[in-house]
């Protein structure tokens, strides 16, 4: 669909689309119109498409930023303002095909807020991307909690409390009508074609505080854009480099990305309520990447290193195994299933856990039990190799030290003994049978 139609199919998909304008712009309500989408009462033509299309150019913003904290009135209204700028551009240009893509993508997203509303729970609202449901007495004696909206304790066995399923943003029931923050989670309920912009777009920021001055945000928070003055009241994010006022940033602490895949620096950094939540969210997800400068400088790092591609190594027979199968051997590594897949992604909680020791004893307790099946396992012991060059009946495997494996046979031989000869003998071997078998 969002590709350009080529050949004699163009005049059906025009056709098609026209049909489906027509359709919706019969029941299009003729006074109704949006300040944010196209002008009203403009009795110039020229004048309104005009007004109309810097009022797209506004959603489209919204759409990029926010588009899943989009209430469904707003979408209707949206779809609304789209087909009155379609019926006032030309027909068969690309402008209207564009607005026409824009109306589907449109009612795609009014389908799933109206489907998603079937599957509430029981005293469950949504509001500005957020799925709060009504929080559990039990928490109170768990850990304190505060409602981020308007600072005051949070009392679930006193007050009507609601938490966030997505985010864990909590607010008082009579705080809901008051909510200011966009749920930060909302990157993880987006339909297919929808993107979105901002810090909390489902990425990990790797800029360090890429801080904007007061005068750059007009001298308002960075979040519920209220005044920030005096300046001396303004508080800045580590993660966005944004000024927050104090309802936003209570001066909570975490370690930022982007200093420790530079620096390799753990410090505690301020940040805003809403960078420490969507830290929190994506903290187990796999979208960071060592550099070979940090391994080089840093031994704890090229340890682990190592070892996951010890673990890769080892993951190859294992899954071919039919006893490791049963055994189920592979679970060990669930609560970090990048592992599996591959040696390059780490989490920003596994960054933590490597700082502080804690995932080295991960993967050597996990190495060793991976080890002892496949030294024991008579299925993955008849896949070892015996090194060629000498006399050694040892066992070994890809993930054996000091050995090298021949990048074309994938043959493993003792690292000296490999060395020391002008190439592999296993495929030299095969050379010269393939050249015995042509004679």
């Amino acid at each position: 669909m969002e590709g350009r139609v080529a050949g004699g199919e163009e005049e059906e998909w025009w056709a098609a689309m026209a049909s489906m304008v027509r359709g919706s712009v019969g029941s299009l309500a003729s006074g109704a119109s949006l300040a944010s989408l196209a002008s009203s009462g403009d009795s110039s033509e020229a004048s309104s498409l005009q007004d109309s299309s810097e009022g797209l150019a506004r959603l489209d913003r919204q759409l990029s930023s926010s588009c899943s904290s989009l209430e469904l009135e707003d979408i209707q209204e949206a779809i609304e303002g789209v087909r009155r700028t379609i019926l006032q551009t030309e027909e068969r240009t690309e402008a209207r095909k564009e607005l026409v893509h824009r109306l589907i993508r449109l009612r795609i997203r009014r389908e799933d807020l109206e489907h998603r509303q079937y599957f509430l729970q029981p005293g469950q609202v949504q509001s500005l991307g957020h799925s709060l449901v009504p929080a559990e007495p039990g928490l109170a004696a768990a850990r304190p909690a505060y409602c981020q909206e308007c600072c005051g304790a949070a009392w679930p066995l006193l007050q009507a409390v609601y938490t966030c399923t997505t985010c864990s943003h909590t607010v008082h029931a009579a705080c809901l009508t008051a909510l200011r923050r966009a749920c930060v989670g909302a990157f993880t309920t987006l339909v297919a074609g929808e993107q979105l912009g901002g810090h909390y777009d489902g990425s990990v920021s790797l800029s360090i505080c890429p801080e904007l001055s007061l005068a750059e945000q007009e001298y308002r928070c960075g979040e519920c854009h209220s005044s920030l003055t005096p300046p001396g009241q303004a508080r800045v994010c580590d993660y966005t480099g944004l000024s927050y006022c104090c309802s936003c940033h209570w001066g909570g602490l975490s370690p930022s990305p982007a200093r420790i895949l530079a620096n390799w620096d753990f410090t505690p950094r301020p940040m805003a309520e809403a960078s420490l939540q969507y830290l929190a969210l994506v903290a187990r997800r796999p979208s960071l990447r060592l550099s070979r400068g940090l391994q080089a400088v840093t031994e704890q790092v090229s340890g682990v290193v190592a070892m996951r591609h010890q673990l890769v190594a080892m993951k190859k027979y294992l899954v071919v195994c039919r006893l490791a199968q049963d055994e189920k051997i592979l679970t060990k590594l669930k609560e970090r299933q990048h592992f599996v897949e591959g040696p390059e992604m780490y989490s920003l909680q596994d960054l933590v856990d490597l700082e502080s020791g804690q995932l080295a004893s991960y993967l050597a307790a996990t190495l060793a039990a991976f080890q002892e099946h496949i030294r024991a396992c008579v299925l993955c012991t008849a896949k070892g190799f015996v090194c060629e060059v000498c006399t050694s009946t040892d066992l070994l495997f890809p993930f054996t030290p000091v050995v090298e494996a021949c990048s074309s046979c994938q043959a493993v031989y003792h690292r000296d003994c490999f060395r020391s000869v002008a190439a592999c003998p296993r495929c030299a071997r095969r050379g010269r049978k393939l050249v015995e078998e042509k004679e």
